[in-house]
């Protein structure tokens, strides 16, 4: 934070040469607080700093921009308390650390007498222009009249090599910069009023993607913004300006609110608390639940299916033994007796799990809800960022708000009723459930959303169709390989075991089907095929065709309908499926048990099918 109030009575100063490593040295004001101050180049990396000063990695950071020339002295009173009891008291609850301009000088010295009425619980970091500051045992010259004092009130200084004001600017953001990647750590810039130096902060702010609190009501800048951003215009000439109010994460604060509603905006934004880290959350829930019970239902279904083939290949082999009486010992006759009998009794077990514990249900519902919520999500970024395209109210935080209540109340009502969600403890958002480059939190443009949406999804769709057809090919030449076996094994009179090959095809026979491979194979073509026109449509418009709120409306929901289509024929199509297989695993648990191990004209008989059904594999994308 610049002194925006005085800086354009001062005039510019010969810099001052400091070392790199030059030590911290302690700062005693005549208040009885002592702050520790280093000196730093415009060139020098921050990786240190933090050591030098003596600070541990805070747990969020919060930049004070602004100044107070031509500030409405009627809010003074109500500024102090916005700053005590809302920056402040937040940036103590939640281990923040504060950094701004550090002189005695508007917001400056009320952030520092706000922090020290609190016991200077809260690291305030001033970061100043060597050349414009003077603090107490400081070496004095004849320009220390045109100077500023530093604020008695603030732990720590860090001094640039620089006597110009606004050279600071770069170095407090590379620092910030540094503590957000270094320690993953939330940063958040509040605007109070302000200047062109102010407005310099705010786009470093933007660049750093961090969310921007602007005070309305306080004057200059901070009204300049709140205005453009409520009213948008379809030109602004200012090209910073341009790029804080279209680019910006810009949450605006009135002046006239209340002070805990302050403390809660930048505790919720600090924590990341938003609607759309707890959508996030919901999802990682539904996907990994999902998952969990996406797993349990194969491992069910493939057993199944290979206890099916192993009772066929026991029978044989227990019937071989009978014919060819190798065994003078009844012992192996009666292990194959016991192995063929129990064969059936595991498959009836493991039906009987399947329809009583519904794995394949809870994973659709699961499934379907995650995707859902993730589209919510989307639409919610891109549209919620462009808010004067909004249709309606879906499309804001308080619509999602109301999606993810929707969800979670028809879930209750199903199957999900009887299982415990598994809470999400990993990274948001969930890894693989954005694109490359995505945060998961920050605004969309729509080149943004193009990449991170629509081209992640349409190179999903285009991936999976390749894994597709390889895997159709290789359970059709399964298929193929077990008839020709089959053939085989008749023409050399072993005509016995053809019903163990005939088994074997019929299982991947049957995994093909209940995949449907070749359905989902044409749905997936036909889905790339449709997002590909609708990639192709927008990269066909001109610059000021995709700057139109309407075509930004269309790119969104033409591709979220797309995605939207795709997947709920998807999740009707596998309730059908898990359906059907549901209901034929019931009719097979009355006739494995006496089906199983049958001869019929010297054959030996097997089960309808023996419990060989699959279901479709659905990956999210």
């Amino acid at each position: 934070m610049t002194f925006d109030s005085t800086v354009d009575s001062v005039t510019s100063e010969t810099e001052i040469k400091t070392d790199t490593h030059e030590p911290s040295s302690l700062i005693d004001f005549p208040n009885g607080n002592t702050a520790k101050l280093i000196k730093v180049p415009l060139n020098a990396t921050p990786d240190d700093f933090l050591e030098r000063l003596g600070l541990s990695p805070p747990k969020a950071l919060i930049i004070i921009a602004g100044g107070t020339k031509d500030f409405d002295e009627q809010l003074t009173s109500r500024m102090y308390q916005f700053f005590s009891r809302g920056i402040a008291r937040a940036a103590s609850d939640i281990d923040a650390m504060i950094i701004d301009g550090g002189t005695h000088a508007g917001w400056m010295a009320v952030m520092g007498e706000s922090v020290a009425g609190r016991g200077h619980k809260t690291p305030l970091i001033g970061i100043s222009p060597a050349g414009r500051v003077t603090y107490p045992e400081s070496s004095e010259t004849q320009s220390d009249q045109n100077k500023v004092p530093l604020d008695p009130n603030h732990s720590h200084f860090i001094s640039v090599d620089t006597s110009d004001w606004g050279g600071e600017v770069n170095m407090m953001f590379r620092f910030a910069e540094h503590l957000k990647g270094s320690n993953d750590i939330p940063v958040m810039t509040v605007l109070v009023n302000g200047g062109k130096f102010s407005r310099a902060e705010v786009l470093h702010s933007v660049r750093l993607g961090s969310p921007i609190i602007v005070f309305k009501g306080s004057g200059r800048l901070a009204d300049e913004i709140a205005k453009l951003h409520e009213e948008m215009p379809d030109f602004i000439e200012n090209p910073e300006m341009a790029e804080i109010v279209q680019e910006g994460d810009i949450r605006l604060f009135s002046v006239e609110s209340s002070i805990n509603a302050l403390e809660r905006m930048i505790a919720r934004q600090v924590r990341r608390d938003s609607m759309l880290k707890l959508a996030w959350n919901q999802f990682g829930v539904y996907d990994l639940n999902a998952i969990r019970h996406q797993r349990q239902f194969f491992r069910i279904q493939n057993a199944i299916i290979w206890l099916g083939v192993t009772g066929t290949a026991l029978a044989l082999i227990q019937s071989w033994i009978r014919c060819s009486n190798i065994f003078t010992i009844t012992y192996p006759k009666v292990v194959m007796y016991y192995l063929v009998t129990a064969t059936p009794i595991m498959v009836t077990i493991l039906v009987a799990a399947a329809n009583e514990f519904k794995s394949g249900n809870k994973w659709v519902l699961l499934r379907g809800s995650a995707e859902t919520l993730k589209s919510e999500i989307f639409r919610c970024r891109i549209l919620n960022k462009n808010h004067n395209i909004r249709q309606s109210s879906d499309a804001t935080e308080t619509g999602l708000a109301k999606k993810l209540e929707q969800m979670s109340n028809r879930l209750v009502q199903t199957e999900i009723n009887l299982s415990a969600l598994r809470p999400y403890k990993g990274p948001l958002p969930p890894m693989y459930a954005t694109g490359p480059g995505d945060d998961g939190f920050s605004a969309l443009s729509p080149e943004k959303y193009l990449t991170s949406r629509l081209e992640d999804q349409l190179s999903f769709y285009i991936s999976k169709t390749a894994k597709l057809e390889k895997r159709s090919r290789l359970l059709g030449w399964l298929v193929f390989i077990m008839g020709g076996l089959g053939t085989m094994l008749a023409a050399f009179n072993m005509g016995m075991w053809v019903a163990l090959t005939n088994s074997m095809g019929a299982a991947f026979g049957i995994h093909m089907k209940y995949e449907m491979l070749q359905e989902s194979l044409t749905k997936y073509n036909q889905t790339a095929v449709a997002l590909t026109n609708v990639r192709n449509w927008w990269l066909s418009l001109s610059v000021t065709e995709q700057a139109e709120k309407s075509n930004i409306t269309i790119l969104v929901e033409n591709t979220e309908g797309i995605l939207r289509s795709e997947f709920s024929s998807w999740v009707q199509e596998m309730q059908d499926t898990i359906a059907e297989l549901q209901k034929e695993e019931a009719e097979e648990e009355n006739d494995d048990k006496e089906e199983t191990g049958k001869k019929n004209d010297g054959k030996i008989e097997i089960g309808k099918k023996n419990g060989n059904y699959s279901a479709i594999e659905k990956q999210s994308g």
